[in-house]
């Protein structure tokens, strides 16, 4: 979070309450145009001419609210139903959750005593702030195939796009130029990366809406109120997993501690009953070092048992 005082120097277009406000505006919608053409220059897909938002309104006071999803969902000149996402934190679970945002965009087209024929193809864009995939291309696509000769279902009514920002720079000559300032402006860490951008009038646009939140006071408290949320909640993700790491390797020691209390037990007495099997299966991480220490001065197993 890069403040002075009370002000905001540097505006993170990853936070997704500023990537709906440069993207998700009705007040200049060419930026979503460019940008989506851009990639799809990238990817070898038809460009778009016309592309609408459909839920362009954003209220600041439910941004900290965790069911907020400040997503952009637009229509295409082609009737295409478009489902885009940044997302700054790493979800485990990213891959299910973008399929269950698609799936319940592609069903909401129908309404009750329509046909199935209408159903139009459905898009979900990623972009992510981290990395969710092996390969090395920050740009994956996904779509129905036959499995034998990869031919693609169709028509092709599912396609979900992942852009992985953190390896942009390694694949940045291979984007279409028309890309290259948007991926620029979506991997800027500071404000000199926003003022050196150099672009479309769209890209002015958008860093003058990046400048508007800085200086409007409501947007400006609405945007540091999500980044916050964000910063805390990926705090909290990163706690729960250190805490989850920690109890496994807990549980690790605890099983070869158990396993070591059987060997060395069969090893002094030879084989030994059920019921002390079970014993010690159950035996708290007390009582099973109390019968590793005590286990050679024991002349026999009760005696042993009974420490």
């Amino acid at each position: 979070m890069a403040t002075k005082g009370s002000q905001v120097t540097f505006i993170n277009p990853r936070v997704d309450y500023a990537f709906k406000r440069m993207f998700g505006s009705t007040e200049h919608p060419t930026a979503l145009l460019e940008l989506l053409n851009g990639l799809f220059a990238s990817t070898g897909d038809p460009s778009l001419l016309e592309v609408t938002v459909l839920n362009p309104q954003l209220d600041p006071e439910h941004v900290q609210d965790k069911s907020c999803i400040l997503d952009i969902v637009a229509k295409t000149d082609t009737k295409q139903l478009i489902n885009i996402e940044m997302q700054i934190i790493n979800h485990s679970d990213w891959v299910q959750r973008s399929l269950y945002y698609w799936s319940k965009l592609y069903q909401q087209q129908l309404t009750k005593g329509s046909a199935y024929y209408k159903l139009k193809p459905t898009l979900s864009i990623s972009f992510l702030d981290f990395e969710l995939f092996e390969r090395g291309s920050p740009l994956s696509i996904y779509e129905l195939k036959e499995r034998s000769d990869n031919q693609v279902l169709k028509p092709s009514l599912q396609r979900l796009y992942y852009i992985e920002l953190p390896k942009m720079h390694r694949y940045r000559a291979q984007l279409a130029e028309s890309f290259k300032p948007w991926v620029d402006l979506l991997t800027a860490r500071n404000e000199r990366d926003i003022k050196q951008l150099e672009g479309s009038t769209a890209i002015e646009e958008v860093k003058k809406m990046l400048e508007q939140i800085k200086e409007n006071t409501n947007e400006r408290f609405a945007y540091l109120a999500r980044e916050k949320y964000l910063s805390d909640y990926q705090s909290d993700i990163e706690g729960a997993r250190e805490q989850g790491r920690e109890q496994g390797r807990e549980q690790g020691r605890y099983e070869t501690l158990k396993e070591a209390v059987i060997s060395l037990a069969e090893q002094k007495f030879g084989s030994i009953p059920k019921s002390t099997s079970e014993l010690i299966e159950s035996a708290s991480d007390k009582r099973l070092r109390i019968w590793l220490q005590t286990l050679l001065v024991s002349s026999s197993l009760d005696e042993w048992l009974d420490h």
